[in-house]
C-alpha cells in the first residue's frame, strides 16, 4: 500500500509541474482621459425657457422680462467662458415697414454663472455672432445656477411696432476653459 501511495505522490508532483509550465498572463492597461466639459440641467442643452414680451398699442412695455422656468443647474469641470448670441439681433418681424412703423424689438440680456456675468445688447449686436465672453475664475463647480435676465428696450419715441409676430432666440454658451 505504501508503494502505491508513494507512486501517486510522485506522479502528482510531476503532473503539477507540467501544468504550471503552460500558464501565461496578459496585462491590459485601461487609461481614461476626461476632457473639460460643461452641462446644463444634466445635458449639453438646458431646459427650454421662454418669455413673452408685453405689447400694448404698438409699443413694448419696457423693463425686466419674466423668464419662465427656473435657473439651469450647471456642472463645469473647469473654469467656463460664458457667451451670448442673439439669432436675430433682437426680436424681429419679417414684415416690410415704412416709417413710423418698425419691425425690431431690442433688449439687453445677462447670463451669470460662478461669479462671472456676460451681457448682450441687441441694438449693437450682430445677428448670430457670439459676444466676446466672460470667464469664471473660481474653478469647476457642480450644481451651480445659471441665472438669466432680459430687459426689454423701450420702443423709440414716435415709432410703432408693425403688425405681426416677432421672435428671437437667445443662446447662452458655456465653454470649458483650461
Amino acid at each position: 500500500m505504501r508503494k502505491i501511495a508513494m507512486v501517486a505522490v510522485f506522479v502528482g508532483m510531476f503532473s503539477c509541474e507540467a501544468h504550471a509550465q503552460g500558464v501565461a498572463t496578459q496585462n491590459v492597461n485601461l487609461p481614461a482621459t476626461v476632457g473639460g466639459y460643461c452641462t446644463i440641467d444634466g445635458g449639453p442643452t438646458g431646459t427650454l425657457r421662454t418669455a413673452t414680451v408685453p405689447v400694448a398699442n404698438g409699443v413694448v412695455t419696457s423693463g425686466p422680462l419674466a423668464i419662465g422656468g427656473t435657473s439651469g443647474q450647471v456642472i463645469c469641470t473647469l473654469n467656463a467662458k460664458i457667451q451670448l448670441t442673439s439669432a436675430n439681433a433682437g426680436l424681429t418681424n419679417p414684415a416690410t415697414v415704412v416709417n413710423p412703423f418698425i419691425n425690431k424689438i431690442h433688449y439687453t440680456a445677462t447670463a451669470s454663472y460662478n461669479g462671472a456675468t456676460e451681457t448682450i445688447n441687441t441694438a449693437t449686436a450682430t445677428a448670430g455672432v457670439a459676444t466676446a465672453g466672460a470667464t469664471t475664475t473660481a474653478g469647476g463647480k457642480t450644481n451651480f445656477p445659471l441665472d438669466l435676465a432680459v430687459n426689454i428696450t423701450q420702443t423709440p419715441q414716435g415709432n410703432y411696432l408693425a403688425n405681426g409676430t416677432y421672435s428671437d432666440t437667445l443662446v447662452v454658451t458655456l465653454s470649458p476653459m483650461p
